[in-house]
């Protein structure tokens, strides 16, 4: 299923082709509405194509991605969806709030009939999701999509590379063999797929490590932003303290803090001495016999 990009193009053709003697349907919103538009369209259109078969396996990158989660349970005979980077949602009730790509596509969205990927997930359905975690907004998808999979949903997420994880599985000679291997319809044991990612030179790692990671980052980056807030402060009491004390442009900031908090305190108690002496004690009005 197709995904997103300055130009649409029949995705993974290649990579499926090479991995066995399967019938390939490309299904393209060109519309990019996310599905949104043309759900019903590609429903009625692949019923027909797909009568008879005995096994389908949805197949996406981005979009094409999301659709490959959301059309799997809708398919007659689907066991397998396989995902590259998919949006857990653009619905604006679901999508993550750091998401900010794509803007002129979603907001062109008339009605929202999809909520997310795992709207209507199947017990039937055998899910694999890749993701690279290099950017906020794929990390936000993720953690999406951890909280809503079913028990049956695999997340693979890779260091290397952010939305453009399948091309780093292409570059890396993991893609066809990966996807080859989730054609095949045999279960996938536990552990194969990130030892065969690993074989080729990737690190896989779990949804839950990708999230702590995110966490992490964002802690390091809000830590930096308070440092870096506190040090122009710093710098500026210093400033305003060196412009009231020429001494103080040398001292530390500590110290001139606390040399600024006396010349105000000096500054306040002077204030005051000069406003008695103005206002001292009334003398008597001469009166005009006198």
């Amino acid at each position: 299923m197709g995904g997103l990009g300055e130009v649409q193009r029949e995705e993974f053709g290649r990579s499926a082709g090479e991995a066995g003697d399967a019938t390939l349907i490309f299904v393209m919103d060109k519309r990019r509405s996310w599905m949104n538009a043309v759900q019903d369209r590609i429903l009625q259109t692949l019923a027909p194509e797909l009568q008879g078969v005995d096994r389908v396996t949805t197949l996406g990158n981005s979009m094409g991605g999301f659709a490959a989660i959301y059309f799997a349970p809708l398919l007659a005979n689907c066991r397998r969806a396989i995902a590259f980077s998919p949006q857990f949602s653009v619905n604006p009730k679901f999508m993550p709030r750091e998401e900010k790509r794509w803007a002129q596509f979603r907001e062109a969205i008339a009605e929202h009939v999809i909520g997310h990927a795992f709207d209507q997930p199947s017990d039937a359905v055998d899910y694999w999701l890749f993701f690279g975690i290099g950017k906020r907004q794929d990390q936000a998808h993720i953690a999406s999509f951890a909280r809503a999979r079913p028990p049956q949903a695999h997340l693979v997420c890779l260091d290397d590379g952010g939305h453009e994880v399948a091309q780093v599985m292409r570059i890396a000679g993991a893609l066809t063999p990966v996807v080859g291997r989730l054609l095949d319809p045999a279960p996938v044991p536990e552990g194969e797929i990130e030892a065969l990612l690993a074989r080729h030179g990737l690190e896989p790692t779990t949804a839950d490590t990708a999230i702590a990671r995110r966490e992490e980052r964002e802690r390091a980056r809000f830590q930096k932003w308070k440092d870096s807030k506190a040090q122009r402060r710093e710098q500026k009491i210093a400033e305003r303290a060196a412009a009231l004390v020429p001494e103080a442009a040398a001292e530390e900031p500590a110290d001139a803090k606390a040399r600024l908090r006396e010349e105000r305190k000096a500054q306040k108690k002077a204030e005051k001495q000069r406003t008695r002496v103005a206002g001292g004690p009334l003398q008597p009005v001469a009166s005009a016999a006198e």
